[in-house]
């Protein structure tokens, strides 16, 4: 395929839908995410990712090593709670591979 697509470890810039608390009004933000999906998927421009945060998360979590060359402003944790995306804006970086490691074992523990 001649088409250009991110692939699994690309640190990228996504549009993340959410729920407004108190409202339940949709909304979304743009935020930096991982893709943990494979090219058989990502071939057809869609992503599974995972979402990236530097502020604290309920739930699971896995810290960012060398945060900065992930193209990360700040240091961050990866949010173990999938979302398949189609609309992915921009790769900024990649994952650091005990990180994405870690998030696979992490992922295989709900499957």
């Amino acid at each position: 395929m001649s088409r250009n697509y991110y692939r699994f470890g690309d640190v990228v810039l996504v549009n993340i839908p959410w729920i407004e608390r108190g409202t339940g009004r949709p909304l979304s933000k743009v935020r930096p995410a991982v893709v943990v999906s494979r090219d058989h998927l990502n071939e057809q421009g869609r992503y599974i990712v995972l979402p990236i945060s530097s502020r604290p998360a309920k739930g699971d979590e896995i810290p960012v090593p060398e945060w900065e060359a992930a193209g990360l402003a700040k240091p961050s944790k990866m949010q173990i709670q999938p979302f398949i995306l189609y609309d992915v804006q921009a790769k900024i970086g990649v994952m650091h591979p005990a990180a994405l490691l870690a998030a696979y074992r992490c992922l295989l523990g709900y499957l």
